[in-house]
C-alpha cells in the first residue's frame, strides 16, 4: 500500500514486500505527479535483511532501520520476503513542469 502526503512529493509504503520485487514500480505508479526519481529512504524492517538500491547490496543492522538520501535512487528490492510491519518512507523528486 503506497500513501501520499498532501504535498504530492512524500510519502510511505507499507509491507509485506515480496523478495526481488521492485518497489520503486510501486511508488512512481501512485505517485501524485511524474517522478524523476526518489531522493530520500527511510526503511524499518526486518534485521539483517538485505535491500538493493541502484543495485547495490546493504544490510539492515540491529537496529532495523537504514536510511539513505541526497541521491538519485530508481530501483529498491529486499533480498528476502518482508512481514507487514515493514515502512519505507520516502521523497521524490518531481517532473517539475508537470507538477
Amino acid at each position: 500500500m503506497v500513501t501520499m502526503n498532501n504535498n504530492g512529493c512524500t510519502g510511505q509504503l507499507l509491507g509485506p514486500f515480496k523478495a526481488n520485487e521492485e518497489l520503486y514500480n510501486k511508488i512512481i505508479a501512485d505517485a501524485a505527479y511524474p517522478v524523476l526519481y526518489i531522493n530520500h529512504l527511510g526503511i524499518q524492517t526486518d534485521i539483517r535483511n538485505f535491500v538493493y538500491i541502484n543495485g547495490n547490496k546493504y544490510e539492515i543492522g540491529k537496529t532495523g532501520i537504514y536510511e539513505v538520501g541526497n541521491t538519485e535512487i530508481t530501483s529498491i528490492y529486499f533480498e528476502s520476503d518482508t512481514d507487514d510491519n515493514s515502512i519505507i518512507d520516502y521523497s521524490i523528486t518531481c517532473k517539475e513542469e508537470e507538477k
